[in-house]
């Protein structure tokens, strides 16, 4: 049966480096590749800030008949400086949420969520050796555990990968599917 669709899909990752990586199917990509829009993350345009948030404080007003016009310059300046890690969706959640918590014609200051009010974030930044251990166990996954092609993926020597492994293992920072499969014997895998 024939259907005329259009699929739109956007994701936040390198798929052709996922592909590399074996964790995610390269037929798949080039079948969802055909106009590809690389658009930069909120934090990267911040000339785009308030202008969007303008746009959807009136959005969000109109669509909750909410008698709200505009930002206040205090609330515009929390906005300026907040580094946005959830991109655009986080700036529609917070101007969603602003409208409904405003009891004025403007959004002030403490209409915004906590977070972009006080500029820290609820979350610890992530550590460098943590986004390092989900990369390397997310590769190891994705070469169905086998330690020697996992290292060739990730460029690094096999005696290295066994280091950090058997390091994690120790400190109990695997998940449990590592744990159970011996990602720390330096045997497993190695065919």
């Amino acid at each position: 049966r024939k259907v005329d669709v259009r699929v739109l899909a956007a994701t936040h990752r390198d798929l052709a480096e996922r592909c590399r990586q074996k964790l995610f199917r390269e037929d798949l990509l080039f079948r969802l590749r055909v106009v590809e829009l690389r658009l930069p993350a909120l934090r990267e345009r911040p000339e785009d800030i308030l202008p969007l948030a303008r746009r959807m404080v009136e959005e969000a007003a109109t669509r909750h008949r909410q008698p709200v016009s505009g930002i206040s310059p205090e609330a515009e300046r929390a906005l300026r400086s907040w580094s946005w890690p959830g991109n655009i969706r986080e700036l529609e959640n917070a101007m969603e949420q602003a409208v409904a918590l405003t009891s004025t014609d403007l959004i002030a200051l403490q209409d915004l969520p906590a977070d972009i009010r006080t500029g820290r974030s609820p979350l610890p930044p992530e550590r460098l050796e943590d986004v390092e251990r989900a990369h390397i166990l997310a590769v190891l996954a994705g070469q169905q555990h086998n330690q020697l092609r996992a290292a060739e993926a990730l460029g690094i020597g096999p005696s290295t990968l066994y280091r950090k492994l058997r390091r994690w293992r120790e400190e109990g920072l695997l998940p449990e599917e590592f744990s159970q499969r011996g990602a720390g014997d330096s045997s497993r895998g190695q065919e």
